[in-house]
């Protein structure tokens, strides 16, 4: 019986010990506890600015910010929300923000892509960088600028230009295409999929007329699904100048960062633009209308100038 209540009272202390060592942070702390049931409601449904730090248990550098981010909790409390997620506990979460190294902390503020915080991880400028946030978002609401709730809802009033893209037009619109395509392979269900889609549609607009961005429902489209290999959701692919050769797309899941990605690609991958003579005000709109940057050159009459002179343009 001494033996048995030994055993059992070892089990226990070693059940303390591993919830003491996986738990930063107790429920009596100040900072809000974030998991994926909460995190739409606490940090994307939120009409303040949020702190956020993605953590791991077992990380020194995380292990001594813990009294600092409990500090500025108390300090930033009823000004704005400090919270923590549990990267190693909720990874498909953190991978969905593009996390890559312990502690990373990201500002999220309502109608905007959140942004990492690099400053010293002390409690003044941790909170004197919310307090610009703060101040940024205020400015926002004075100059009329809809920032109530998530990124999401101030984007659905604005159609995507995301392109629809199946088996029938996937070839002819992306395969045989020059320009740089970024392709998102989703399922309906899929809440990952569900999260990223504000992000997508805003980062297609932003693109609209640099980068092309369509989307494959994989629910719909099998054939697609297992022709480039996709095995989860969602799945991004990057078409650029060899379009018999895609590579993923491994960042976070944020327009900025789609965005960004977007333009370094198109410096790289895309051929050089084909010189076409703007014949009339239709030509001008068909090859210029949609682009973000369009160079024209005005040349003499080649009665004027003959080839020679042409030539040395």
């Amino acid at each position: 019986m001494r033996g048995l209540f030994f055993g059992f009272s070892f089990i226990l202390i070693c059940i303390e010990l591993f919830v003491g060592a996986n738990a930063l942070y107790g429920p009596s702390s100040p900072v809000v506890q974030l998991n994926p049931s909460n995190f739409k409601s606490k940090v994307l449904n939120s009409n303040g600015v949020v702190l956020v730090e993605f953590f791991a248990p077992w990380c020194g550098h995380c292990k001594a910010l813990t009294p600092t981010w409990e500090k500025a909790a108390s300090v930033l409390k009823g000004v704005a929300t400090v919270a923590a997620l549990d990267a190693d506990a909720h990874q498909s979460l953190a991978q969905e923000y593009g996390i890559k190294g312990f502690p990373t902390i990201k500002v999220f503020a309502p109608g905007k892509s959140p942004v990492d915080y690099q400053g010293a991880r002390d409690v003044k400028p941790i909170a004197e960088f919310a307090l610009q946030q703060i101040k940024a978002l205020l400015k926002d609401r004075l100059n009329g600028k809809a920032t109530g709730g998530s990124s999401e809802k101030s984007e659905k009033s604005e159609p995507s230009v995301s392109v629809e893209l199946s088996s029938h037009n996937f070839d002819d619109l992306v395969l045989k295409s020059k320009d740089l395509w970024i392709v998102e392979f989703f399922a309906p269900w899929c809440g990952h999929c569900k999260r990223l889609a504000p992000e997508w549609k805003k980062a297609a607009n932003n693109l609209k007329g640099k980068v092309k961005l369509g989307h494959v429902d994989c629910d719909a489209e099998k054939s697609l699904m297992s022709r480039f290999n996709v095995q989860g959701f969602p799945t991004i692919l990057v078409f650029g100048a060899d379009k018999d050769s895609p590579s993923p797309y491994e960042g976070a899941r944020t327009a900025s960062a789609i965005e960004s990605f977007a333009l370094e690609q198109l410096e790289t991958n895309v051929l050089p633009p084909e010189v076409t003579e703007l014949t009339g005000p239709d030509v001008m709109e068909e090859k210029c209308g949609s682009a973000a940057i369009c160079f024209v050159a005005f040349l003499p009459d080649i009665l004027d100038s003959k080839a020679e002179g042409r030539n040395k343009y």
